[in-house]
């Protein structure tokens, strides 16, 4: 009876490990294409074009797209960072443990985010922090 919970428990481990590294692949994928975006040369970069005035909105919409760009390749280093991290916990056997209280993080919260770094009422103690501080700067 033992061996067959020891087996589930490292077939679910296992299961875990495949679907974070799956998830941080995938990631590490689209932050290359995003990389390869904004490396691309812009049609305006070509010397016929510098003959030309630059539009404003051209400028602007440039702009825009180089914010977005960077915001959604933080977001994704971020996400990266998380995914390594539970990862480093399953392998140190501290994985789905709440790092603000203490308690065991509960399974569904686990399966919807496996890189869940706190249960559900201490995340929302720290997004009640974060955004405080952005409120009082």
């Amino acid at each position: 009876m033992e061996e067959e919970l020891m087996g589930g428990e490292r077939e679910v481990t296992q299961a875990l490990v495949r679907r974070l590294l799956e998830e941080r692949r995938s990631l590490r994928e689209r932050l290359l294409r995003l990389q390869k975006i904004d490396t691309a040369p812009a049609i305006r970069d070509t010397p016929e074009a510098h003959i030309k005035s630059v539009d404003m909105l051209d400028m602007a919409a440039d702009s825009l797209r180089n914010d977005l760009q960077w915001t959604t390749r933080e977001k994704f280093l971020a996400r990266v960072a998380q995914l390594d991290r539970a990862y480093r916990k399953l392998m140190h056997g501290s994985y789905g443990v709440c790092e603000g209280c203490g308690t065991d993080i509960p399974a569904k919260r686990l399966e919807a985010m496996p890189d869940a770094a706190y249960c559900l009422p201490c995340q929302e103690e720290q997004e009640g922090l974060r955004s405080h501080r952005r409120l009082t700067g």
